[in-house]
Order: structure tokens, then sequence, then C-alpha cells
């Protein structure tokens, strides 16, 4: 399991400048939203095993996911949400 923050540049033109964001981050998630059909780019955004996306402060999904990705991986590393 990978566990990254990107900035992204998305919502500079509604006033939210992120400081640390970056072109590329923005276009990465553009190509996720094209992936997965949707016409949604938001943040926080939270993609497991690059088969679900969903919005990433959702606890529920995130640890029915992950642990679903578990038994498809399967690893000595255990991961605990609290």
């Amino acid at each position: 399991m990978e566990s990254t923050r990107i900035s992204c540049n998305n919502q500079d033109d509604i006033g939210w400048e992120d400081p640390f964001a970056d072109k590329t981050y923005s276009e990465r998630q553009h190509k996720y939203a094209q992936a997965f059909r949707s016409t949604r780019i938001y943040t926080p955004q939270m993609i497991v095993n690059g088969q679900h996306e969903f919005v990433g402060s959702n606890r529920a999904r995130a640890k029915a996911y992950i642990q679903s990705s578990e038994t498809i991986f399967k690893s000595e590393n255990r991961i605990r949400i609290t």
C-alpha cells in the first residue's frame, strides 16, 4: 500500500491557492477521473488498488476497500484504521 498526499491546483481559480500545488498532480487527478469515467475532480480523494475511488474522509469505505485488498495482496504488513 502506498499513501500519498498530492497538492493539486484545481481550486486556484476560486481563491484556494495551495503553495505546494503542482500542475502535474492536477493532471494526474484528471486522468483518474477519466479512468473512472467521472466528471468529478475533488479533494480529498482516495483511490485503493486503482479500482475504487471515493471521498478520502469516508473512513468506512476506506476500511472496507483496504481490508478487501488485503485478501487480494497477501502481506505480512497490517494496517490499522482508528
